[in-house]
């Protein structure tokens, strides 16, 4: 338990201190090209379908009118949500009197919107994060006698792109007296290409772990660590960081070395973590209707006739179905109690996904 409040101590402390995560800076590629658009294979539908554009950052669409951000972002009412090449305006803002989250209610009805995660075995989870902003600059070089070492590359320029990256959750942060919590991720060397870190513009879009089928939204993109010196003295410089072993860290005119060790020291990204904050959003969202999902009907032939289809999940906070595919030509109808129409059909492994609204 000491270990834990001493974590979660020295978060606060950081935060005050270091810029909010303001784009996804990837350890395997510099190139400003690289995961730019949705990723597919074992990655599709894993939450970038569900992240739209908020001001200079992002928000991520979690019910048919409201999508979720985090305050320290600003945007004001009237300000467009930018989302599947729509623009859908600002009406009224919900903010979360114990984190950093924001709800805004928008004009019109989003096509699509995040399931929530609502278990609380993160740690350890392989996630998917997704925001906008700055590109991966230029080395972080120290020197070690005759040679230079990279510990990580500067923040380059932030130029509003949308991407994506991978990492783990390697710890749960939890304030003792309630409130907010965090989950907390290290940018490590040796997490593959998509290992990601966070810098200015990624604050307010969407870390996403997969359950079952179903990837959902199990956080929001909000600090990270990144201010560095190479002396002890001067105004430093801002990167992401696998190894602060050599460099100075804190904040002028109090910059602290860390020693060097033989293993990686990396540095870390944050997110508010969505599942203890599930009563306070579903009760603004209005998520807990108890209307019955609908029934899936198919039929060899348009015109019918249709019979109820066996086997089909149904997922309703993510309005998606699953259904085994048998490889046979099929059309499929919805059977509810209001008006329904099918938005999207995807086979993926062997299975066929619909989404509805």
């Amino acid at each position: 338990m000491k270990t834990c409040i001493g974590l979660f101590l020295s978060v606060w402390l950081f935060s005050i201190g270091t810029p909010r995560a303001l784009a996804v800076i990837l350890f395997g590629s510099g190139d400003p090209e690289v995961n730019t658009t949705e990723p597919t294979g074992d990655l599709t539908n894993s939450g970038w379908q569900w992240v739209g554009k908020w001001g200079n950052t992002s928000g991520v669409a979690i019910a048919p009118n409201y999508f979720i951000t985090v305050r320290h972002v600003g945007g004001s009412i009237l300000d467009p949500f930018v989302f599947h090449g729509r623009e859908y305006l600002a009406a009224k803002f919900f903010d979360d009197p114990a984190t950093e989250l924001r709800i805004v209610l928008v004009v019109g009805s989003l096509p699509l919107h995040a399931p929530f995660y609502s278990q609380t075995d993160e740690l350890g989870k392989r996630v998917v994060v997704v925001g906008r902003g700055t590109q991966r600059g230029n080395e972080l070089l120290i020197s070690a006698g005759a040679s230079l070492i990279r510990k990580g590359w500067v923040w380059g320029r932030q130029d509003g792109v949308q991407r994506w990256g991978e990492n783990r959750v390697n710890g749960v942060l939890k304030n003792p007296n309630g409130g907010v919590e965090m989950l907390m991720m290290r940018f490590d060397a040796s997490g593959g290409p998509n290992e990601a870190h966070l810098s200015p513009g990624d604050s307010g879009g969407g870390l996403f772990i997969q359950e079952g089928f179903l990837w959902r939204l199990a956080g929001l993109n909000n600090t990270a660590e990144g201010q560095y010196s190479l002396g002890p003295n001067g105004p430093g410089v801002a990167a992401a960081v696998f190894d602060e072993g050599g460099l100075y860290k804190g904040g002028n005119p109090s910059w602290e070395l860390i020693p060097d060790t033989p293993f990686d020291q990396p540095s870390r990204f944050f997110c508010i973590r969505v599942s203890p904050r599930l009563d306070w959003i579903r009760g603004v969202i209005g998520a807990t209707s108890t209307a019955p999902p609908p029934e899936l009907q198919t039929s060899s032939m348009p015109s019918g006739p249709f019979v109820d289809a066996p086997n089909i999940f149904v997922d309703v906070p993510s309005r998606s179905l699953a259904i085994p595919s048998n490889q046979t030509l099929e059309f499929y109808r919805l059977k509810s109690s209001s008006v329904l129409r099918i938005t999207a059909v995807q086979v993926r492994d062997g299975t066929v996904w619909l989404t509805y609204e």
